[in-house]
């Protein structure tokens, strides 16, 4: 299994596999057929707490990643069904971020590879 990031904003490709938007609001401007998501998981983004706080801040990654660790822990149903799709395909996490250095998506593919085995 694969799990891939990518930002909504780029074109849709066969070989995403099945597109699964993450963010917590829908993509300012952009139609369903545009971002072209097999699902839509908002709840398991970062609280809008702990996204105001972290603020895209490299001096706070770390402790993001702990927090937002800790979310996901509590969103196992959520958490569960994302990886119950993904057996067995490609899995791409959309994003409206380009730019996933300091990203909550690297941290939710980590955690979906470590603790589901995916």
């Amino acid at each position: 299994m694969n799990v891939t990031l990518k930002c909504v904003y780029e074109r849709a490709e066969e070989w995403d596999g099945c597109r699964i938007l993450v963010d917590r609001s829908w993509p300012v401007g952009l139609s369903k057929d545009h971002v072209n998501a097999d699902l839509w998981f908002k709840d398991i983004a970062p609280s809008q707490t702990l996204a105001e706080w972290f603020g895209s801040d490299p001096g706070k990654w770390l402790e993001f990643q702990e927090w937002y660790i800790g979310e996901l822990h509590t969103k196992q149903a959520s958490m569960q069904e994302v990886v119950d799709r993904s057996y067995h395909n490609t899995v791409t996490l959309l994003t409206v971020k380009n730019e996933f250095t300091y990203s909550y998506v690297r941290i939710l593919r980590d955690y979906m590879l470590f603790h589901y085995d995916v």
